[in-house]
């Protein structure tokens, strides 16, 4: 999907965040234990595939986390 495509189709890319106010202390706790996240995204799409990745995020029982963006891959 193209920037320009959600601009004439106004479209709205909107992203979440599941407990607002925990960030600060979340982002700490990372850089402190140096744990690594990385493999709970069990899948990874470019924006140009979001429809498929919306799709293996519905897939619980096989997926984690599903990241959608540039240099993503699958």
């Amino acid at each position: 999907m193209s920037a320009r495509l959600i601009q004439s189709k106004q479209l709205q890319i909107r992203g979440t965040i599941g407990s607002p106010g925990v960030w600060q202390e979340t982002l700490r706790f990372l850089a402190r234990t140096g744990l690594d996240l990385t493999p709970m995204i069990t899948d990874r799409f470019p924006l140009e595939r979001a429809p498929e990745a919306y799709d293996a995020a519905r897939r619980t029982d096989k997926n984690v986390k599903v990241h959608i963006g540039n240099g993503a891959r699958s």
